[in-house]
């Protein structure tokens, strides 16, 4: 008999803390009746997020984190599970409308349940990292009970959504967009089929992570939520799932991808990088994409890898800091109806806001001292860097 604590549950998974304090994804579909029912009653008897419902804060307190300070063992979403509603399917319009557990489609062509399945499975998977990570953050659109998605059948759809030929998926602040063949649809005779070998591997995942990290997003510097970002698209993603063990390989497959781009492992960088705001932070789009996501993913797998216990726990209390004041913040603004400031709502700043969180990171540590335990932690793993 396997003991264990029940966290949440969605429509298509139920997330159980074992005795070792790992977390655990198990379809919902693979259960018994009876468990299926209790798994129902559990979560509103304890305030959780009941199989199927769109998850809530309540105005009045943020929920407590749950599950050590560390990353889970693995992450899993079985497509098969997944219950895909179909909704109004406007021809004239190509606009199909579909939605899974916790997100809703509006695609330019129509596609069956069993395609949507595959398509709404990373989406889905990333919603479960979330909720399975110890930040008690609870992802929630902006708008509506679910998060929103378009799917575009043609570059011209891709155009009007707000892409460019440089992409095959974007997002703006309250939906993403993806192209068909990002998502290894093919036309087969009449219909769309699914191919895993045609899809833009972990596309969709980087997206989602930038969408459900939400009101987090602002309190962030950039570095920690582009680094994570790229971390769980490049490095923790794999297999349909994410794991969170053993991806060292992972990781210097993407150090070695980014040499041949020419990018460089630059310490000095990287610290600069740290400290570095989001309204000082250049947009040039090529560096953003070869340098900024790659730097941060290289601070995360350092603080949440290398750095101090090595299990991430200082990294795992700076997320969770910044989810509870992100809830906050979320609480003020459903009750009062405004975007709050920070701390009391009358004084200081955003940017005052993050480096507190970030200071606390640091631990007190100077440039040079951080600089040189990164240097050397990632030395231990035969990765040198050349300034």
């Amino acid at each position: 008999m396997i003991k264990a604590t029940f966290v949440s549950a969605t429509e298509s998974a139920v997330v159980l803390q074992l005795e070792n304090g790992s977390q655990s994804s198990i379809p919902v579909a693979t259960l018994s009746t009876p468990d299926q029912l209790f798994i129902k009653s559990l979560s509103r008897k304890e305030g959780a997020e009941p199989v199927g419902a769109t998850p809530r804060v309540s105005p009045s307190a943020a929920p407590a984190p749950v599950g050590p300070l560390t990353w889970p063992a693995s992450v899993n979403i079985n497509p098969k599970a997944l219950v895909i509603t179909e909704g109004a399917q406007k021809v004239e319009e190509r606009k199909f409308h579909y939605q899974s557990g916790s997100f809703g489609f509006v695609s330019t062509a129509p596609l069956t349940p069993a395609v949507l399945r595959e398509v709404a499975s990373d989406f889905e998977l990333v919603r479960a990292f979330f909720y399975q990570v110890p930040w008690g953050w609870q992802p929630r659109p902006e708008k509506g009970t679910h998060f929103l998605v378009h799917l575009a059948e043609t570059d011209d759809d891709f155009i009007a959504l707000g892409g460019n030929d440089s992409s095959a998926g974007g997002s703006k602040d309250d939906y993403i967009f993806s192209k068909f063949t990002a998502l290894g649809l093919k036309k087969v005779g009449p219909r769309y089929a699914y191919d895993s070998r045609e899809k833009n591997e972990g596309a969709v995942i980087g997206l989602t992570t930038r969408l459900l990290l939400g009101e987090m997003r602002s309190l962030t510097y950039p570095w920690s939520d582009l680094g994570l970002e790229e971390f769980v698209r490049t490095v923790a993603h794999h297999d349909g799932g994410l794991g969170f063990v053993g991806v060292e390989s992972a990781l210097k497959q993407r150090i070695q991808e980014q040499s041949t781009l020419g990018v460089e492992l630059d310490s000095g960088r990287l610290i600069t990088y740290l400290r570095t705001p989001k309204d000082a932070l250049r947009t040039d789009v090529k560096q953003m994409r070869r340098q900024n996501y790659f730097d941060g993913m290289l601070l995360v797998y350092y603080f949440g890898y290398l750095d101090g216990d090595g299990r991430g726990t200082a990294l795992h209390s700076y997320y969770r800091n910044i989810a509870q004041e992100a809830l906050g913040w979320r609480a003020f603004r459903d009750t009062k109806g405004q975007t709050p400031r920070p701390r009391d709502r009358n004084s200081g700043s955003y940017d005052e806001w993050a480096l507190e969180h970030l200071n606390k990171l640091l631990a007190g540590r100077t440039d040079a001292q951080l600089r040189a335990d990164l240097v050397t932690k990632y030395r231990s793993l035969n990765v040198k860097f050349e300034k």
